[in-house]
């Protein structure tokens, strides 16, 4: 497989990644990380960091239509956080990102639970 055509497949439809012979959907990502680590470490988490137009598209994608894996805040809580920021609110997705990002915050009042998540409730704060 190469990454550039999977990369080039995530960018141009913004929700979809081809793995192989199978399309995956974006909000997928934990499912991406744990099949191709070297795939997002490498390729999809740089572009996903970098401060441009195409970068923006995806994180709020990610955030909107997608849930908010503990996995994946650990690996990237930046871009979940930035993806929070730059979502439209006329998108008609706020209450869906709402309920995504809050999961963490209350990971910290369960017992045993926080550790779990790569994002805390001041991150949380600072990113609302």
């Amino acid at each position: 497989m190469r990454n550039g055509s999977v990369l080039g497949s995530l960018w141009s439809r913004e929700t979809m990644v081809r793995l192989g012979s199978l399309d995956v959907r974006f909000r997928d990502l934990a499912f991406i990380l744990l099949a191709d680590v070297e795939l997002v470490e490498g390729h999809l988490m740089p572009r996903l960091a970098a401060d441009t137009d195409v970068s923006r598209a995806p994180r709020a994608v990610r955030v909107s239509h997608s849930s908010i894996a503990p996995e994946v805040t650990k690996l990237m809580p930046e871009a979940i956080l930035r993806g929070v920021v730059e979502a439209r609110p006329s998108s008609g997705f706020a209450s869906q990102i709402a309920s995504g990002i809050l999961r963490p915050a209350l990971a910290s009042i369960r017992v045993g639970d926080a550790d779990r998540w790569g994002i805390s409730e001041a991150d949380v704060g600072r990113a609302c």
